[in-house]
């Protein structure tokens, strides 16, 4: 939704949070008194960091749009939610580590239910080009064939980005 700020990543970050708990809504769920959020990236939001970087940004709320905090305030404050809310950023076991906060806090009283959120719009030219040349990500073999990383002939990753959420 353009009205969410100009940035790719906030966008994609609201909009899975917000399907998500639509989706709870028509199952019936009714939050709880200490909803928590958990918000899973890595780089994030790498186009609003490469405008900043080169001086095509130069609005104070460029700058602000960058941190991975402010769509999780905006999601937070949108739903009314109260509860611990944190970012997890552990590379490619980032989702798995927010499963288990959300485990924790659930187990420990500190959160009544959580929403995960995963989002990361990091992929630029520049960052695949890294990732290909280290050996890591592969651009030029389909995605099925690439991808076997138990398998013989396994030859990295294909590069990809996404936005996911449940509750």
């Amino acid at each position: 939704d353009p009205a969410d700020g100009e940035g790719l990543f906030g966008r994609a970050f609201l909009a899975a949070g917000r399907e998500a708990v639509r989706d709870a809504y028509a199952r019936g769920w009714k939050p709880g008194a200490n909803v928590g959020v958990v918000h899973v990236g890595c780089m994030n939001d790498m186009y609003g960091i490469r405008a900043i970087c080169t001086g095509e940004a130069s609005r104070s709320r460029d700058f602000v749009r960058i941190f991975p905090s402010t769509p999780a305030s905006m999601f937070v404050k949108e739903f009314g939610f109260h509860g611990p809310c944190t970012q997890v950023s552990a590379t490619c076991s980032s989702s798995n580590n927010a499963l288990l906060i959300a485990k924790l806090w659930l187990e420990a009283g500190l959160a009544d239910d959580v929403v995960v959120i995963s989002a990361d719009l990091s992929f630029t030219p520049e960052i695949v080009a890294g990732f290909t040349r280290m050996g890591a990500a592969v651009v030029d073999i389909e995605p099925l064939e690439a991808c076997r990383p138990f398998q013989e002939g396994s030859s990295g990753f294909p590069p990809g980005e996404a936005a996911v959420a449940f509750v």
